[in-house]
């Protein structure tokens, strides 16, 4: 089967931090990945973990659509990428109702 995706577009946390929390269940097993997920403390994790069982439930429907037998728990987990999220725009009020870009 191919490879599953599941993407979270827009969260509000540093890279640095996700990609500490994401190098630690890079290349373990679906069920050891969500255990580790789910006792870690860092806010991170709770972000990673809701992506990571979106990913588990799309590779379960797609593994129903092409009538193809799945077991989610044998799978690992591959490559996990974080990007970073759009920059926020911080605007402040100018002199006589203009608008300008705080930097």
């Amino acid at each position: 089967m191919a490879d599953v995706r599941a993407i979270q577009r827009t969260t509000r946390q540093s890279p640095y931090k996700m990609r500490l929390v994401i190098d630690q269940i890079r290349g373990k097993d679906v069920n050891e990945a969500l255990a580790l997920l789910t006792f870690s403390k860092k806010h991170a994790a709770k972000q990673i973990e809701k992506v990571l069982k979106s990913a588990v439930a799309n590779a379960e429907q797609h593994a129903r659509a092409a009538s193809e037998s799945l077991d989610a728990d044998v799978g690992g987990v591959g490559s996990l990428k974080y990007y970073g999220n759009p920059r926020t725009v911080h605007k402040s009020a100018g002199g006589v109702g203009s608008i300008s870009k705080g930097d």
